[in-house]
Protein backbone atom coordinates (compact mmCIF):
# COMPACT_ATOMS: atom_id res chain seq x y z
CA UNK A 1 0.00 0.00 0.00
CA UNK A 2 1.68 3.56 -0.59
CA UNK A 3 0.27 6.94 0.00
CA UNK A 4 0.64 9.57 -2.58
CA UNK A 5 -0.21 13.48 -1.74
CA UNK A 6 -0.58 16.68 -3.66
CA UNK A 7 -0.94 19.46 -1.42
CA UNK A 8 -1.14 23.17 -2.53
CA UNK A 9 -1.40 26.15 -0.29
CA UNK A 10 -5.33 25.73 -0.09
CA UNK A 11 -5.51 21.86 -0.19
CA UNK A 12 -3.70 18.19 -0.08
CA UNK A 13 -5.31 15.38 -2.29
CA UNK A 14 -3.97 12.66 -1.00
CA UNK A 15 -4.50 8.50 -2.50
CA UNK A 16 -4.10 5.56 -0.16
CA UNK A 17 -4.02 2.03 -1.62
CA UNK A 18 -2.27 -0.38 -4.01
CA UNK A 19 -4.61 0.36 -7.11
CA UNK A 20 -6.39 3.41 -8.55
CA UNK A 21 -9.69 1.97 -9.15
CA UNK A 22 -9.78 1.12 -5.17
CA UNK A 23 -7.59 3.69 -3.87
CA UNK A 24 -9.21 5.79 -0.64
CA UNK A 25 -9.30 9.23 -1.54
CA UNK A 26 -8.69 11.93 1.25
CA UNK A 27 -8.31 15.66 1.45
CA UNK A 28 -7.11 18.08 4.16
CA UNK A 29 -5.69 21.81 3.97
CA UNK A 30 -2.68 22.62 2.22
CA UNK A 31 0.39 22.05 3.78
CA UNK A 32 2.78 24.86 2.30
CA UNK A 33 5.28 25.21 4.77
CA UNK A 34 5.37 28.72 4.66
CA UNK A 35 1.66 28.76 5.93
CA UNK A 36 1.55 26.35 8.47
CA UNK A 37 3.74 24.62 11.50
CA UNK A 38 5.60 21.89 12.21
CA UNK A 39 2.31 21.04 14.50
CA UNK A 40 0.03 21.74 12.38
CA UNK A 41 1.86 19.32 9.51
CA UNK A 42 1.63 16.63 12.48
CA UNK A 43 -1.64 17.12 13.45
CA UNK A 44 -2.95 16.71 9.76
CA UNK A 45 -0.82 13.54 9.79
CA UNK A 46 -2.01 12.01 12.86
CA UNK A 47 -5.48 12.56 11.29
CA UNK A 48 -4.77 11.17 7.92
CA UNK A 49 -3.81 7.84 10.38
CA UNK A 50 -7.24 7.64 11.77
CA UNK A 51 -8.27 7.05 8.10
CA UNK A 52 -6.56 4.64 7.29
CA UNK A 53 -7.86 0.82 8.28
CA UNK A 54 -3.90 -0.45 8.32
CA UNK A 55 -1.32 1.86 8.52
CA UNK A 56 1.48 -0.92 9.10
CA UNK A 57 0.67 -2.14 5.46
CA UNK A 58 1.95 1.37 4.05
CA UNK A 59 5.11 0.64 2.02
CA UNK A 60 5.81 3.53 0.55
CA UNK A 61 4.61 7.86 1.33
CA UNK A 62 5.24 10.02 -1.85
CA UNK A 63 4.69 13.64 -1.16
CA UNK A 64 4.34 16.67 -3.38
CA UNK A 65 4.12 20.06 -2.08
CA UNK A 66 4.07 23.68 -3.03
CA UNK A 67 6.67 26.19 -1.27
CA UNK A 68 8.87 22.56 -1.24
CA UNK A 69 11.79 24.13 -3.03
CA UNK A 70 14.83 24.27 -1.34
CA UNK A 71 16.25 21.19 0.42
CA UNK A 72 16.26 22.45 3.96
CA UNK A 73 12.09 22.72 3.19
CA UNK A 74 12.16 19.38 2.25
CA UNK A 75 14.34 18.02 4.78
CA UNK A 76 11.92 19.34 7.18
CA UNK A 77 8.68 17.81 5.84
CA UNK A 78 10.74 14.30 5.90
CA UNK A 79 11.30 13.94 9.48
CA UNK A 80 7.92 15.56 9.92
CA UNK A 81 6.43 12.54 7.77
CA UNK A 82 9.13 9.91 9.09
CA UNK A 83 7.79 10.91 12.76
CA UNK A 84 4.00 9.23 11.75
CA UNK A 85 5.60 6.52 8.69
CA UNK A 86 8.43 5.30 10.60
CA UNK A 87 8.34 1.95 8.52
CA UNK A 88 7.88 3.04 5.45
CA UNK A 89 10.11 5.09 2.51
CA UNK A 90 9.11 8.64 2.41
CA UNK A 91 10.05 10.68 -0.36
CA UNK A 92 9.03 14.59 -0.37
CA UNK A 93 9.34 16.98 -3.61
CA UNK A 94 8.29 20.20 -4.67
CA UNK A 95 4.77 20.07 -6.50
CA UNK A 96 6.32 21.53 -9.56
CA UNK A 97 7.94 17.91 -10.23
CA UNK A 98 4.67 16.70 -9.62
CA UNK A 99 2.77 18.69 -11.98
CA UNK A 100 6.04 17.89 -14.74
CA UNK A 101 5.27 14.16 -13.77
CA UNK A 102 1.15 14.55 -13.95
CA UNK A 103 0.99 17.09 -17.02
CA UNK A 104 4.44 16.04 -19.51
CA UNK A 105 5.21 12.42 -18.54
CA UNK A 106 7.94 11.44 -20.60
CA UNK A 107 7.84 14.25 -22.74
CA UNK A 108 9.57 17.87 -23.28
CA UNK A 109 7.03 20.40 -22.61
CA UNK A 110 7.02 23.53 -20.50
CA UNK A 111 4.77 23.16 -17.63
CA UNK A 112 3.12 25.77 -15.37
CA UNK A 113 0.95 25.79 -12.47
CA UNK A 114 -2.09 28.03 -11.70
CA UNK A 115 -4.00 27.19 -8.37
CA UNK A 116 -3.70 29.55 -5.40
CA UNK A 117 -0.02 30.34 -6.53
CA UNK A 118 1.52 30.11 -9.63
CA UNK A 119 4.49 28.13 -10.81
CA UNK A 120 6.13 27.17 -14.17
CA UNK A 121 9.25 25.26 -15.17
CA UNK A 122 10.88 23.56 -18.38
CA UNK A 123 10.60 19.46 -18.31
CA UNK A 124 13.09 17.78 -20.25
CA UNK A 125 14.65 14.23 -20.37
CA UNK A 126 12.98 13.79 -16.80
CA UNK A 127 14.36 16.80 -15.49
CA UNK A 128 13.46 20.40 -14.66
CA UNK A 129 16.32 22.62 -17.03
CA UNK A 130 15.12 25.79 -16.30
CA UNK A 131 13.22 27.35 -13.93
CA UNK A 132 11.76 31.06 -13.25
CA UNK A 133 11.51 31.76 -9.29
CA UNK A 134 8.11 31.94 -7.56
CA UNK A 135 8.14 34.88 -5.49
CA UNK A 136 4.82 34.36 -3.49
CA UNK A 137 1.72 35.84 -3.47
CA UNK A 138 3.10 39.05 -2.16
CA UNK A 139 5.48 39.83 -4.82
CA UNK A 140 4.55 37.15 -7.49
CA UNK A 141 1.80 34.38 -8.78
CA UNK A 142 0.58 36.45 -11.23
CA UNK A 143 -2.41 34.80 -12.86
CA UNK A 144 -3.26 32.59 -10.09
CA UNK A 145 -6.21 32.48 -8.09
CA UNK A 146 -4.62 34.69 -5.52
CA UNK A 147 -3.32 37.28 -8.58
CA UNK A 148 -6.90 37.39 -9.84
CA UNK A 149 -8.68 38.29 -6.02
CA UNK A 150 -6.50 40.43 -5.58
CA UNK A 151 -6.77 42.33 -8.93
CA UNK A 152 -10.42 42.19 -8.51
CA UNK A 153 -10.49 43.68 -4.99
CA UNK A 154 -7.82 46.73 -5.83
CA UNK A 155 -10.46 47.56 -8.74
CA UNK A 156 -13.67 47.24 -6.78
CA UNK A 157 -12.03 49.09 -3.62
CA UNK A 158 -10.93 51.82 -5.69
CA UNK A 159 -13.89 52.33 -7.27
CA UNK A 160 -15.63 52.03 -3.63
CA UNK A 161 -18.97 50.60 -4.81
CA UNK A 162 -19.52 53.31 -7.71
CA UNK A 163 -20.41 51.54 -9.86
CA UNK A 164 -22.40 48.08 -10.38
CA UNK A 165 -19.18 45.85 -10.30
CA UNK A 166 -17.87 46.87 -7.06
CA UNK A 167 -21.49 46.98 -5.86
CA UNK A 168 -21.83 43.35 -6.21
CA UNK A 169 -18.21 42.63 -4.76
CA UNK A 170 -19.10 44.55 -1.91
CA UNK A 171 -22.90 42.60 -1.60
CA UNK A 172 -20.71 39.18 -1.88
CA UNK A 173 -18.55 39.55 0.32
CA UNK A 174 -20.88 41.37 3.16
CA UNK A 175 -17.86 43.36 4.30
CA UNK A 176 -17.24 47.52 4.22
CA UNK A 177 -13.77 48.52 2.84
CA UNK A 178 -12.63 48.48 6.29
CA UNK A 179 -13.45 45.10 7.11
CA UNK A 180 -11.92 43.64 3.88
CA UNK A 181 -8.88 45.70 4.65
CA UNK A 182 -8.67 44.35 7.99
CA UNK A 183 -9.26 40.51 6.32
CA UNK A 184 -6.52 40.81 4.17
CA UNK A 185 -4.22 42.43 6.42
CA UNK A 186 -4.95 40.64 10.05
CA UNK A 187 -6.75 37.36 8.72
CA UNK A 188 -4.15 35.44 7.99
CA UNK A 189 -4.07 33.05 4.92
CA UNK A 190 -4.87 36.27 2.78
CA UNK A 191 -3.91 33.98 -0.20
CA UNK A 192 -6.36 31.36 0.43
CA UNK A 193 -9.00 33.56 0.91
CA UNK A 194 -8.19 36.07 -2.20
CA UNK A 195 -8.45 33.15 -4.36
CA UNK A 196 -11.79 32.48 -3.59
CA UNK A 197 -12.75 35.66 -5.68
CA UNK A 198 -12.23 33.83 -8.66
CA UNK A 199 -16.18 32.44 -7.97
CA UNK A 200 -17.18 35.94 -8.56
CA UNK A 201 -15.14 36.29 -11.36
CA UNK A 202 -16.65 33.29 -13.01
CA UNK A 203 -19.95 34.84 -12.13
CA UNK A 204 -19.50 38.33 -13.77
CA UNK A 205 -16.82 36.85 -16.72
CA UNK A 206 -18.73 38.83 -19.32
CA UNK A 207 -18.32 42.23 -17.96
CA UNK A 208 -15.59 44.42 -19.77
CA UNK A 209 -13.75 45.31 -16.23
CA UNK A 210 -13.59 41.32 -14.76
CA UNK A 211 -12.59 40.36 -18.63
CA UNK A 212 -9.58 43.30 -18.29
CA UNK A 213 -8.26 41.70 -15.05
CA UNK A 214 -8.56 37.62 -16.28
CA UNK A 215 -6.34 39.27 -19.36
CA UNK A 216 -3.63 41.11 -17.19
CA UNK A 217 -3.28 38.56 -14.88
CA UNK A 218 -2.44 35.58 -17.50
CA UNK A 219 -0.73 38.19 -19.73
CA UNK A 220 1.71 38.85 -16.80
CA UNK A 221 1.66 34.95 -16.06
CA UNK A 222 2.84 34.24 -19.28
CA UNK A 223 5.51 37.36 -19.92
CA UNK A 224 6.99 36.57 -16.03
CA UNK A 225 6.79 33.06 -15.62
CA UNK A 226 6.94 31.66 -19.89
CA UNK A 227 7.98 33.88 -22.00
CA UNK A 228 11.49 33.93 -19.99
CA UNK A 229 12.28 30.79 -21.46
CA UNK A 230 14.31 30.36 -24.51
CA UNK A 231 11.92 27.26 -25.46
CA UNK A 232 8.93 29.23 -25.22
CA UNK A 233 7.73 29.58 -28.72
CA UNK A 234 8.83 25.51 -29.72
CA UNK A 235 7.99 23.61 -26.36
CA UNK A 236 4.35 22.82 -25.68
CA UNK A 237 3.05 24.97 -22.44
CA UNK A 238 1.26 22.25 -20.18
CA UNK A 239 -0.62 23.19 -17.24
CA UNK A 240 -1.86 22.03 -14.18
CA UNK A 241 -4.23 23.67 -11.65
CA UNK A 242 -8.51 24.62 -11.33
CA UNK A 243 -7.48 28.47 -12.83
CA UNK A 244 -6.16 27.57 -15.96
CA UNK A 245 -8.80 24.71 -16.91
CA UNK A 246 -11.98 27.20 -15.60
CA UNK A 247 -10.46 30.54 -17.62
CA UNK A 248 -9.64 28.40 -20.07
CA UNK A 249 -10.22 30.72 -22.89
CA UNK A 250 -8.63 33.77 -21.10
CA UNK A 251 -5.78 31.72 -20.75
CA UNK A 252 -5.62 29.95 -24.86
CA UNK A 253 -6.38 34.04 -25.84
CA UNK A 254 -3.41 35.22 -23.80
CA UNK A 255 -1.08 32.54 -25.68
CA UNK A 256 -2.14 33.01 -28.76
CA UNK A 257 -0.87 37.00 -28.37
CA UNK A 258 2.56 35.35 -27.40
CA UNK A 259 2.95 32.46 -29.98
CA UNK A 260 2.85 30.27 -26.74
CA UNK A 261 1.45 26.89 -27.78
CA UNK A 262 -1.01 25.57 -24.90
CA UNK A 263 -1.01 21.83 -24.78
CA UNK A 264 -2.37 19.51 -22.71
CA UNK A 265 -4.50 20.61 -19.41
CA UNK A 266 -4.55 18.94 -15.77
CA UNK A 267 -6.78 19.79 -13.15
CA UNK A 268 -5.55 18.01 -10.56
CA UNK A 269 -2.21 15.62 -10.98
CA UNK A 270 -2.84 13.82 -8.07
CA UNK A 271 -4.14 10.54 -10.69
CA UNK A 272 -1.27 10.51 -12.52
CA UNK A 273 1.33 10.88 -9.63
CA UNK A 274 -0.60 7.96 -7.95
CA UNK A 275 -0.19 5.61 -11.18
CA UNK A 276 3.19 6.37 -11.35
CA UNK A 277 4.35 5.19 -8.11
CA UNK A 278 2.35 1.67 -8.33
Amino acid sequence: MIIVADSGSTKTDWLIGTSLKTAQRVRTQGLNPYFVSDDEVVEVLKELLLQIEDPLAIKGVYFYGSGLSSALGVHRYKNLFRQCFPTGEVQVHHDLLGACLAAAGRESAMVGILGTGANSCVFENGEITHHVPSLGYVLGDEGSGADIGKRLLRLCMLEGGKTTLSADLFADLGMSHDEIIARVYQGGLANRWMAKLTTFAVKHRSNSKVQEVLNAAFSSFLDDYVCRYPQHKTLRLNMVGSIGIIFKEELEAACEARGVNLGKMVKRPIEPLFEHHL
